[in-house]
């Protein structure tokens, strides 16, 4: 596959990412208790094979409440020892993004309790919360009496480490939000073998958090008749960000949306639009919904065609040739597993541009 092929199939996914982190913000969170992990009453013991590795600690045994600061807001739990184990942790109260924080929340208790150890690793993308949920964790062991330092110093080999599994493919993308599912689904479309890997178990990352997009001159809006003038919207734009910007990249942005709104529509993710004070807004599905129609999206393009979604896996290197080309990415799995995936061209969709201070003070905006 020709490597300005794979770009072409990028430009719907360069459309969608800035589409949907025009208004971000608005979350679905809750503020209710989760419901206790299922697993959680399945792990009274610690697991057989990491119990040869496990310092013995002794607790003061009761239950105990802690609180520590996540991402949201507090997070709120009641954990339980016996004399020598932490047999449960249920959470009160939290306000992490749903699908996202609450997921890592729930990762998180089931390691802890199995390897009685604080010792875990952050979860992709929610390094916040992860901490926020150790911190609460740490406090209610010191409340029970528990040597913090032999707790932490506690670490559980990784079934997968020392493993390597090989994958090849056409198109390798990094990262499954918004960019990366439209292009995995459009290299797809066109005949493309595609592995597309995640870091987070969830799938539409940034896109999960907004509420509405602009699709300029969509079929919707057009026959709302509302009908902005590109060349003026995009010389609006440059002009309000003092021509510190990509101008050809907001001309890709504006004079694509319409087509995308079209494109997104026939796979299935719909929006309703919104004639806003003469603005083109196109509310976004259901927070509950969306991440369910865009593994739709993959499992009819992706998968259909011989190509993988993997989630939890993170992307750790680039893999070049001898000329330094690019010829593939090595990735680790959840379970220390080392993934190397070779492929004819590599799409990097990681976002993170915003999180960035060097590339937001180069100016490098859209």
């Amino acid at each position: 596959m020709r490597r300005k092929s794979v770009y072409r199939f990028a430009i719907v996914s360069v459309c969608l990412i800035m589409i949907l982190a025009m208004l971000g913000g608005c979350k679905g969170n809750s503020d209710k208790p989760q419901a206790e992990n299922s697993a959680n009453s399945n792990s009274k013991q610690v697991t057989k094979q990491n119990e040869n590795n496990v310092n013995k600690i002794s607790f003061t045994p009761g239950t105990y409440t802690a609180e520590s600061k996540g991402k949201e807001g507090s997070i709120q739990i009641e954990v339980t020892f016996t004399e020598d184990q932490l047999t449960d942790i249920k959470v009160l109260s939290q306000g992490e993004t749903a699908g996202i924080g609450d997921a890592a929340i729930d990762t998180l208790k089931q390691q802890i309790i199995d390897g009685q150890t604080l010792a875990v690793d952050a979860v992709s993308g929610a390094s916040e919360t992860s901490a926020g949920l150790l911190a609460a964790v740490e406090d209610a062991v010191k409340q029970a009496g528990g040597d913090v330092a032999a707790f932490k110093s506690n670490v559980v080999k990784k079934p997968g480490e020392g493993l390597t599994e090989q994958l090849t493919a056409d198109v390798v993308v990094v990262g499954a939000g918004a960019s990366g599912v439209s292009a995995a689904v459009s290299a797809a479309d066109k005949g493309a073998k595609v592995i597309i890997i995640e870091k987070t178990a969830t799938i539409g990352g940034a896109s999960n958090l907004s509420w509405a997009g602009k699709f300029y001159n969509s079929s919707a809006s057009v026959n709302e008749g509302l009908k902005v003038n590109v060349e003026q919207e995009i010389a609006d734009w440059i002009y309000n960000n003092h021509w510190r910007v990509d101008a050809a990249a907001i001309r890709q942005y504006v004079t694509k949306s319409g087509e995308t709104y079209d494109w997104l529509a026939d796979k299935g993710y719909k929006t309703m639009f919104m004639n806003f004070a003469g603005e083109p807004l196109h509310v976004l599905p259901a927070y509950d919904a969306r991440q369910e129609l865009l593994r739709n999206m993959l499992a009819e393009s992706v998968e259909k065609n011989g190509g993988q979604v993997i989630t939890e896996t993170t992307a750790k290197k680039l893999i070049t040739g001898t000329n330094g080309e690019v010829t593939g990415v090595v990735a680790e799995k959840k379970d220390g597993t080392t993934l190397e995936v070779t492929a004819k061209s590599i799409i990097m969709a990681t976002g993170g541009f915003s999180g960035n201070k060097k590339m937001v003070k180069g100016g490098f905006w859209f």
